[in-house]
């Protein structure tokens, strides 16, 4: 095997890279091996643009080296540097050696440890266990030294840099003064009195006010999100300037920065740069000089990370809310344990189709389990998009639309980030094409204006910009859209400050359709899950009420495995299909890895100017075909054949937004999310008790992130207690629960309240109490935002989900206590997968049989996936297993994730909590 291929990243890249270079969708590579290494391959594929770290140091052989690349067709070359992270011996460095870097200002006065960012008490702010300095965008010195930095970087050969790690969180004079300029220019002066307590006329407005309570704390970090955005924005604005005007002053130099993991940063409040999360996922934008555009982020769901489809879902649909002319993007996502061919090809269909950029990003060195693979089973996809990059010029045809509001996690309500991901989600499962719309005020109201969808939905949306709902309810008025409103909407304003005019109707359990004019809102009490089908079912009923008609272009109860985009070029309609069955296949070159599917039913949402219309199908390594459509009220029915994990339809016509009624729209949701429970097990299920053996509760339980569900089995009609500790990793996102019934009615809400000062410190344990609806099954949703927390159900029997299609993300930098899991008398093998993807963080994963008997122990980085397969003897059949958590031989126990396959995807504290899946 040659290392050079496991070095390389192919990508797609939505025009235009540059002013001048605006011809369709681009292919991209990036290479983590040197060129000599990676030489061959890239002059065999001869990519658009190279994205390599470190060409020669020697500037004679890097022109050498871009000359051949550029000879080959290559018309883009980026490099990268880190402007936000950097260890203390890297920056005395350049400090020390300052002529060596070739620096045309002089070297400030101050050291590196001045130019780093600060806590609210002043002392130096640590990222990546305390190892490095953030840099603070708004020091002075550190932005004229950026600025060198991307001046000569645009000086030698190549023309673009990704800049890494954009963070901020700090307090420092210089972001002190900043921000009371920020408060000022954004006329904030009122919500500094009325929200904040605090008198703008006696002196600058503070970034913190440790004695305020966890209300204002909250509010005040939000604003304080916002700045540091901004700052962040402004900083990559006046590098990107820099870059431009010292390229022939054409400004064709392209800045990428990324995210380095705050959701808040995920996407931008106001203008400039959007960063996102590089190693994680998601995009990156590449920004042209002179080019800052609205708002956004991304959005996928091919990001592996797990050992599965792990679905992180803010992918390319913000992307196509851009118009072609306002912004360069280069989106990727980490696909680092990365195995087979189908999700090679899958990778790259969702680039194509989304009309974004998508990277395969290989194994290297670090990663001995993957195979040496990944350009040659990319090479099919890549020519294919070669061949017709003319079909991305095309827009998004989705009538319904969902809005993200990142001003929701900046102010601390979290339930919208994950309400937005499940809501999409369940989208795409039941096959409805959708574009997501970005809340940002400029950014939402020209969505709105110049292609308002028919039906806009508002998951958990609090925080959102006054103008545009002024907009969207004159609108609703009119009659030229509907809302579908899930749980609170719409009550704060992107000041922080509650919403005085109030136009849509209180949540209600039941979908009731409220007249406002000629248009129609329902706002629906429902908290969606990944795992319920009745809050699904009620969210579809009610979009099938609005819109009279069935959304789904292939039926919604059938294929859960593919989804379909819905797009256009003129009168030209695409439905983008793509195949999510890729089996995660260990064995290289798999024969499974590419998933058929026949006689796959669609269709596509136009009336075609022809009384026989001709589709046209075009897959990869395939010729295209011609077929025949049938006409229909609906649409065109068309059968597909046969494709693997890409194929796309084009038909001529003009767009559809009448079809049948819908009789009963209940019914319709019930059986459209048929298909949702637990890996596609069927709406109809109990839980059963299981008899085990019983074991002591620990002490400690084990350190819990971001959002995870627990089922429950309550055996009274008495209050649910939850035993709670919280730490604030993020800050400023209580720990909430809510408690909903299998059917997906909201039974009970209630949350920690801790504010934002809890950084790494645990709060004391207290006790949330919910109002239960009497004995039963329930779900239970925790959520913390990027917090920590500790959490025990005081009930008969509690399991906390670890599979379908959620992980259970663990964060503990201590040994856990075993959690116990059944494996039914049926079961003759199991998996268990387990992971650390962060870099320097590594586990330690016991498993033990009901006798105490270890029957795996596996220790390491785990950066890729670990998917283990476990023999279940006889003997150990219909029984509690347990696993342990430790950390590994390298790196820290941190963030770790854990799958549990082929049985019940649960998880208990104590064997006698844990309860099992029965169904109808």
């Amino acid at each position: 095997m040659r290392y050079a291929s496991a070095c390389l990243l192919v990508l797609l890249v939505t025009a235009p890279l540059s002013a001048q270079d605006r011809d369709g969708i681009a292919v991209a590579v990036r290479s983590t091996a040197d060129y000599p290494e990676a030489r061959e391959d890239l002059l065999r594929i001869a990519p658009d643009l190279v994205h390599m770290p470190g060409f020669d140091a020697d500037p004679d052989v890097a022109a050498r080296q871009a000359a051949e690349l550029r000879a080959a067709g290559v018309r883009w070359m980026t490099g990268y540097k880190d402007f936000f992270t950097r260890t203390p011996s890297q920056l005395q460095h350049m400090y020390d050696h300052w002529e060596d870097f070739g620096f045309r200002i002089k070297r400030p006065e101050g050291g590196p440890e001045s130019w780093a960012q600060r806590d609210p008490e002043g002392d130096l702010a640590l990222a990546y266990a305390g190892s490095r300095y953030m840099m603070c965008p708004n020091n002075p010195d550190w932005r004229a030294i950026s600025r060198e930095i991307v001046l000569n970087l645009a000086a030698g050969e190549v023309n673009g840099v990704m800049c890494d790690n954009p963070m901020c969180r700090c307090y420092c004079e210089h972001c002190q003064a900043a921000f009371d300029r920020w408060m000022r220019a954004h006329g904030y002066e009122q919500i500094a009195r009325d929200l904040l307590g605090v008198d703008p006329d006696g002196g600058p407005i503070p970034m913190h006010l440790p004695d305020a309570s966890a209300d204002v704390r909250r509010t005040l970090l939000g604003l304080c999100r916002r700045f540091w955005t901004d700052s962040m924005a402004d900083f990559f604005r006046e590098v990107v300037t820099a870059a431009g005007e010292s390229v022939d002053g054409e400004g064709n130099f392209l800045v990428a920065p990324n995210s380095g993991g705050y959701r808040w940063f995920w996407a931008q409040t106001a203008r400039g740069v959007e960063p996102t999360l590089w190693g994680d996922a998601v995009g990156t934008m590449y920004v042209e000089p002179g080019v800052f555009p609205g708002v956004g982020t991304t959005r996928y769901f091919c990001g592996l990370q797990q050992d599965d489809l792990h679905t992180n879902r803010f992918d390319y649909l913000y992307a196509e809310a851009r118009g072609p002319d306002v912004q360069s993007t280069l989106q990727k996502a980490y696909t680092g344990v990365l195995r087979n061919p189908g999700i090679a090809h899958l990778a790259l269909a969702e680039g194509f189709a989304h009309g974004g950029a998508f990277v395969i990003y290989p194994p290297t060195k670090r990663y001995p389990a993957a195979p040496d693979m990944n350009l040659e089973w990319a090479q099919p996809m890549v020519e294919f998009i070669q061949a017709h990059r003319d079909r991305m010029h095309s827009e998004s045809a989705a009538t319904v639309a969902v809005v993200y509001s990142p001003f929701d996690a900046m102010f601390g309500f979290n339930a919208h980030h994950h309400q937005v991901h499940v809501c999409t989600e369940h989208l795409r499962r039941l096959h409805v094409p959708h574009r997501l719309i970005h809340a940002a005020a400029e950014r939402m109201a020209t969505e709105l204006a110049e292609d308002p969808p028919e039906l806009l939905i508002l998951p958990h949306a609090r925080v959102l910009p006054g103008g545009p709902m002024a907009t969207l309810a004159a609108m609703i008025e009119r009659g030229e859209t509907s809302v579908l409103a899930l749980g609170e909407c719409a009550t704060h304003d992107i000041s922080g400050a509650p919403t005085e005019d109030r136009w849509l109707p209180e949540p209600s359990a039941e979908p009731a359709v409220t007249t406002v004019g000629a248009g129609r809102v329902m706002a629906l009490d429902v908290t969606l899950s990944d795992t319920l089908p009745g809050p699904a079912a009620r969210m579809y009923e009610g979009v099938c009420r609005l819109l009279g008609r069935s959304p789904s272009i292939m039926a919604p109860d059938a294929y859960p495995h593919l989804a379909a985009e819905l797009r256009r070029i003129g009168e030209r309609y695409q439905v983008h299909l793509l195949n999510y069955g890729v089996p995660f296949a260990t064995e290289q070159g798999a024969t499974d890895a590419v998933p058929i599917v026949r006689e796959l039913e669609v269709t596509v949402p136009v009336q075609c100017h022809a009384a026989d219309p001709e589709v046209t199908l075009i897959r990869p390594q395939l010729d295209d075909i011609t077929l025949a459509g049938d006409p229909h009220a609906d649409g065109v029915h068309v059968t597909v054949p046969q494709m693997g994990v890409y194929a796309l339809l084009e038909v001529e016509g003009l767009p559809l937004h009448d079809g049948p009624p819908i009789a009963d729209p209940a019914a319709e949701g019930r059986r459209a999310t048929a298909t949702m429970m637990l890996d596609r097990v069927g709406p109809s299920f109990r839980l059963l008790p299981i008899d085990a053996d019983s074991a002591e509760a620990p002490e400690v339980p084990p350190a819990l992130r971001d959002t995870q569900e627990w089922y429950l089995k309550l055996a009274d009609d008495a209050p649910l207690h939850v035993e709670v500790s919280v730490a604030g990793r993020a800050g400023g996102h209580p720990l909430s629960l809510t408690l909903i019934s299998l059917d997906g009615e909201v039974i009970s809400r209630d949350n920690t309240g801790t504010g934002p000062d809890v950084m790494e410190d645990w709060s004391p344990m207290e006790t949330l109490t919910l109002e239960t609806a009497g004995p039963g099954d329930y779900l239970l949703v925790a959520a913390s935002g990027g917090n920590l927390y500790r959490m025990r159900p005081i009930c008969q029997r509690a399991v906390l989900l670890a599979g379908g299609s959620r992980a259970m993300h663990l964060c503990d930098p201590e040994p856990t206590a075993p959690m116990y899991f059944f494996v039914p008398a049926d079961c003759e093998r199991f998996t268990i997968t387990a992971g650390a993807p962060q870099p320097e963080e590594g586990l330690r994963l016991i498993v033990r049989d009901p006798s105490g008997a270890v029957a795996l122990d596996e220790a390491g980085e785990m950066d890729a996936t670990g998917v283990f397969e476990i023999d279940a003897p006889p003997a150990h059949r219909g029984a509690a297993w347990s696993f342990t958590l430790g950390p590994g031989p390298e790196g820290r126990q941190d963030d770790i994730f854990v799958t549990l396959k082929g049985i019940d995807p649960f998880a208990a504290y104590t064997p006698q909590q844990l309860l099992a899946i029965e169904r109808d």
